[in-house]
């Protein structure tokens, strides 16, 4: 009987390791920019959220334009295999598999459920404003 217990304190603590090792592998590869490369809703293919981006920054912010849900510099942090969103639009993302240079995340929005293929990536640059110019007359 002994014994027995002994395997089963093993194996909760074999659990619990493996549940913060995945936390850490995520948290160790999820900051950076990830652009949307396809995105499905209710597991069909939509175009809906191209464009979409998140910039998780390792200081534990980030940044997003998820349609109903953006953010800029908000808190998240990593829990298992959930990226949580803090701010005034809190948010959980299911991470899927073990991202490297593709994330997979799965998320509900109003009771529909989204899965989103992301690439890492470089924020695409930003166009510098107009100047204006001065004529020199002669």
């Amino acid at each position: 009987m002994k014994r027995l217990h002994w395997i089963s304190l093993i194996f909760i603590a074999l659990a619990f390791s493996s549940c913060d090792d995945q936390s850490e592998k995520i948290k160790a590869s999820v900051p950076g920019y990830w652009a949307v490369e396809t995105a499905f809703r209710d597991k069909q293919e939509t175009q809906l959220l191209k464009g979409v981006f998140f910039q998780f920054n390792p200081d534990g912010t980030m940044s997003t334009n998820l349609p109903n849900i953006t953010a800029e510099n908000t808190g998240y942090e990593v829990k298992n295999n959930i990226i949580i969103q803090s701010g005034n639009n809190p948010m959980q993302y299911e991470v899927i598999g073990e991202p490297d240079s593709t994330l997979v995340l799965s998320m509900v929005i109003s009771n529909t459920p989204f899965e989103l293929h992301l690439k890492k990536g470089v924020p695409a640059a930003t166009p510098l404003p107009e100047q204006d110019t001065i004529e020199v007359q002669e």
